[in-house]
């Protein structure tokens, strides 16, 4: 397939990345089911990569209850994802 973007011709087969977009969403949509906290946890540790420490100091949490927040959190994750599944 040829396409042309800008004058350019491009070879090559078409990437249809929109199950990606959809993935991100639903994980949007999911992350936006938990309670703040348990959510800021969750997105400071995997999508900033920040050790337990510098999460508790950023949420003002000793670091067992950041452990605690991204534990239940997954666990809520895991069960909403797997109803979506089901419902879908």
């Amino acid at each position: 397939m040829s396409l042309t973007r800008s004058g350019i011709a491009v070879e090559g087969p078409v990437i249809d990345r929109t199950a990606v977009v959809d993935d991100r969403d639903e994980l949007e949509r999911l992350l936006g089911l938990l309670p703040k906290q348990q959510r800021a946890a969750i997105v400071l540790r995997y999508y900033l990569d920040l050790p337990d420490d510098r999460i508790s100091d950023l949420l003002d949490r000793t670091a067992a209850t950041v452990r605690s927040h991204i534990s239940q959190a997954l666990v809520k994750l895991r069960i909403a994802a797997r109803t979506a599944l089901v419902e879908d």
